[in-house]
């Protein structure tokens, strides 16, 4: 009696899961990509990441330079010019 139909779009807390036996190297893009991609505004975009206890620190020694490496802007706006 008291329902009014609604729609709502709710995301996800879309998760990574990096098990103890992945090549920490080769993940690291997709890591990059899922988290940063579009500035994060992608309704699929990665908003966790879990990474098992056995390769946590490498994986966090791997990722946060790549991680502080990143700039805002137009990626086009410095190509080519010096100064």
């Amino acid at each position: 009696k008291n329902l009014k139909p609604v729609i709502l779009e709710l995301g996800g807390k879309d998760p990574m899961v990096f098990c103890d036996d992945v090549k920490i190297e080769d993940v690291i893009p997709w890591a990059m990509r899922g988290c940063f991609q579009n500035s994060g505004q992608n309704c699929c975009g990665v908003e966790r990441l879990f990474v098992y206890s056995s390769i946590h620190d490498e994986f966090v020694d791997k990722i946060v330079p790549r991680v502080k490496s990143l700039r805002q802007g137009v990626p086009l706006a410095t190509c080519g010019h010096s100064g």
